[in-house]
């Protein structure tokens, strides 16, 4: 999944860098503060007592660790990446909710404390592991962040659509005016 995602995250990182008044940068940070005052709300809720859902205490907890320790845009850039790999690839979720499973995972491996290792004895070295949450966890964080992010998503997607016709209309006059340049080569 990292593989198909890196020339994504290129793409994403070109229009956001290609955003010379910063606008772009300044939603994300404004919808990443958002973010962080919905997670940090349920976790005081969790914590004063009021009656919450365990999973949903625990995923907002995950979430505002991440949120926390992650730059906004760079968090934006990996989630609108995810959206055009789902564009652009779709076979490699099953479904929406694999798809929602697979954006979470995507969000908390931004963070060291996603990963766990251990000594593996017959290869002689520490291996890392990515530690699980429940799916219920998993769920309900893919489902806040695609919410969150669903807007900014849409329109990268469009504009990297656009950027992907144009090219394929220059490739077309260029095959165009090549073969017409062959026929002319031939008919002599």
């Amino acid at each position: 999944m990292v593989r198909d995602l890196k020339p994504h995250l290129k793409a994403v990182r070109r229009i956001v860098a290609k955003d010379s008044s910063a606008k772009i940068e300044t939603v994300l940070t404004a919808l990443h503060q958002t973010m962080l005052d919905y997670v940090g709300e349920i976790v005081s809720d969790a914590e004063s007592g009021q009656w919450v859902f365990r999973w949903t205490a625990r995923s907002a907890r995950e979430m505002r660790r991440v949120l926390l320790s992650v730059k906004p845009v760079d968090v934006g850039v990996r989630m609108a990446s995810m959206f055009l790999l789902r564009e652009y690839q779709p076979y490699l979720f099953v479904s929406q909710a694999g798809f929602l499973h697979q954006l979470a995972k995507t969000f908390l491996r931004l963070v060291d404390s996603s990963w766990g290792s251990y000594w593996h004895v017959k290869a002689g070295r520490v291996k890392k592991v990515y530690k699980l949450l429940p799916t219920r966890c998993m769920a309900e964080i893919g489902a806040t962040l695609n919410e969150a992010f669903a807007p900014f998503a849409s329109r990268v997607c469009d504009l990297d659509q656009r950027k992907r016709k144009q090219g394929q209309a220059i490739r077309k006059a260029l095959d165009e005016a090549f073969a017409s340049i062959d026929k002319e080569s031939t008919s002599r």
